[in-house]
């Protein structure tokens, strides 16, 4: 009984050191191969892919080394060449006081109550209004809007403090104008909220609106600018510290109406200044492509050059004019007299020697 339970326990021990050298070298043999691993993905590199990253990485280096010289190329150009016509006009940008614009004034004004004029004489400019505010830009929500006023004003804008100045990386040259326009533009519509779940049209909200800007201060920026293809474009904004006052006069309401809602006002009143932001004020704003001259005069130039070639396709060697040819629709218009060809006595006359004389050669 002896001998047999220690045949088991040895069997018991020989077993368990088995299994333990086992897992002590299985254990040995997954931390070996997650440190090769480690150490071939994270610290080394496969040569090939590492030179193209290399090579890669190193273009994009020189491009982007010869965009930023050409960029300060054209920056330094241009600003030799501002200072050069500021030197021969003898505009001293520091130290030049402000100019008047009163004759740009009186041109504004004059073309502003022209304006004025023809909207009391016709409907022409309340129309244009009314296919606006009615075409793709209105909201689904909306019913169809009605123009109910549209005044422009009796007062004209003041431009004032004429000066040029450096632009603000000093790269360009541009004009600074202060303006002041203290008037009463207003716009008056009707429209309604159309209330469409659970079903279209289902109900809808009365909305009076009349929005008047009382109020327009600020400072005009205009420059030039060149596009990345040269044409170059006139570019006007805002400065930001513009000042402009708008009133809205609201009323909403079919048989109990509310009148100028402070919230509604605001709400109005943020999203238009949002859009003028947006639009105008710098560093955004408009751009107005100038046209090139040389390059209509080109294209003129080759349309004119490809006439004279063609017209010159009808003379062989010799300098005689040979007919053009006639294809079966012409042939055709000639016949049925749809198409009419005018020559004079003389021309005919020349072209019958001319054939003579080839005859006789």
């Amino acid at each position: 009984m002896s001998s047999e339970w220690g045949d088991y326990l040895s069997q018991a021990v020989s077993q368990a050191t088995w299994s333990f050298t086992k897992g002590l070298l299985l254990g040995q043999l997954s931390i070996l191969v997650l440190v090769v691993v480690c150490v071939k993905y994270l610290l080394l590199e496969d040569p090939v892919h590492g030179d193209r990253i290399s090579r890669k990485s190193e273009l994009l280096k020189r491009n982007k080394e010869a965009t930023e010289k050409e960029k300060r190329l054209h920056r330094d150009s241009r600003t030799f060449l501002d200072a050069e016509i500021l030197a021969k006009t003898a505009y001293n940008a520091t130290e030049h006081p402000a100019e008047s614009c009163d004759w740009l004034n009186v041109l504004l004004a004059q073309t502003l109550s022209k304006l004025r004029r023809e909207a009391q004489a016709n409907s022409r400019l309340i129309r244009v209004f009314d296919e606006t505010l009615n075409s793709g830009v209105k909201p689904n929500f909306m019913g169809d809007i009605t123009l109910t006023e549209l005044s422009l004003g009796t007062e004209y804008p003041l431009f004032k403090d004429a000066r040029i100045r450096p632009s603000e990386d000093g790269s360009k040259m541009r004009a600074e104008i202060s303006f002041e326009f203290d008037d009463q533009i207003s716009l008056g519509i009707d429209t309604q909220i159309l209330v469409n779940w659970p079903k279209a049209y289902l109900a809808a909200l009365p909305v009076s609106l009349v929005a008047s800007v009382a109020k327009f201060n600020g400072t005009l920026y205009i420059e030039f600018t060149e596009n990345s293809d040269k044409s170059t474009y006139l570019f006007v904004s805002i400065q930001p510290d513009f000042d402009l006052q708008i009133n809205i006069k609201s009323l909403l309401g079919h048989h109990t109406k509310v009148k100028d809602l402070p919230k509604l006002s605001s709400l109005i009143i943020g999203k238009l200044r949002n859009v003028f932001t947006q639009e105008l004020v710098y560093p955004n704003g408009k751009k107005i492509n100038l046209p090139t001259f040389l390059k209509a005069m080109d294209t003129k130039a080759s349309g004119e050059a490809d006439s004279d070639q063609e017209s010159t396709q009808n003379l062989d060697p010799d300098g005689v004019v040979t007919p053009r040819k006639v294809d079966s629709s012409e042939e055709d218009d000639l016949v049925k007299g749809e198409k009419k060809v005018d020559v004079s006595e003389s021309v005919k006359e020349k072209l019958a020697r001319v054939v003579e004389e080839v005859k006789a050669a």
